[in-house]
């Protein structure tokens, strides 16, 4: 497989194994949050992907050995990695999508599902709530140190799933577990804001009360005001508790090689 030239040839097994770790590193660092919502994009993602995945870069190229690949198998050995970067990027930004999907229940629940940010990208808008939660656990996910933890999980999932290895890719109870990480994701965020939205509820059956003894008054055009004086008194009293609860759900780095493993037995 003499394509770059003589030359260079000593070091076509390294361009390939990089080719092999890069696949999978900017496919997982596409779903992972912790990238986008910085606004961590183009060459700057690129070569912070790079430099993760130099340290695998020799374990693969010993791995693949002096075997020539047909150009057809390291195309599916490609598409292959992408599928398991984003497998492995799912079930890293549970917490992450949980804090978002927290901010926009409150955001609904206070009427101000209408109010929208960009995202760093410019091609999507994001819940000012969720932006804000998510930014949170972000800071927490990095003043934790679980970066080395998420850089272990990435680094296990080459033990689990092996470059060189096809087929099975994943097990008979993969599609399950892929979806109760959506359940996770909507619990947890659910469990984050749930005293938040209880006092949102009150508001409301306290305007419904209003509006039952005196229709006249029409007090549902004060009722967003109040929500979100509310929502604001709240979320400064329950931040503490909340940031707590929100670091206890980064837990999930602790246990991603377990789940990796049941998506994909070895």
């Amino acid at each position: 497989m003499d394509f770059i030239g003589d030359p260079f040839k000593p070091l076509q097994p390294y361009i390939l194994a990089a080719a092999f770790a890069l696949a999978r590193m900017l496919a997982m660092m596409t779903v992972f949050p912790v990238f986008d919502r910085l606004g961590v994009t183009g060459f700057i993602r690129n070569s912070i992907a790079l430099v993760i995945s130099i340290p695998i870069i020799p374990m693969i190229v010993a791995h693949l050995g002096s075997e020539q690949l047909s150009l057809g198998l390291i195309a599916a050995l490609l598409l292959k990695e992408v599928i398991v970067g984003l497998v492995v990027g799912v079930v890293l930004a549970v917490p992450l999508y949980a804090a978002e999907v927290a901010g926009d229940i409150l955001d609904l629940q206070r009427g101000s599902s209408s109010a929208s940010l960009s995202d760093p990208l410019g091609s999507t808008q994001a819940n000012i709530t969720g932006t804000l939660l998510a930014l949170i656990v972000i800071a927490l996910y990095f003043a934790s140190g679980c970066f080395d933890l998420t850089l272990r999980a990435i680094y296990d999932s080459y033990g689990i799933w092996p470059v060189r290895r096809f087929l099975p890719l994943l097990s008979r109870e993969a599609g399950g577990l892929l979806l109760s990480l959506l359940d996770t994701i909507v619990s947890t965020g659910v469990m984050l804001v749930g005293p938040v939205v209880v006092c949102l509820l009150l508001v409301d059956l306290l305007f419904a009360l209003i509006a039952r003894a005196a229709p006249s008054l029409q007090p549902f055009y004060l009722s967003m005001t109040v929500k979100n004086l509310v929502f604001s008194l709240v979320l400064v009293l329950y931040g503490a508790f909340l940031v707590g609860y929100m670091k206890n759900g980064l837990v999930v780095f602790l246990d991603a090689k377990p789940q990796l493993e049941a998506i994909a037995p070895r």
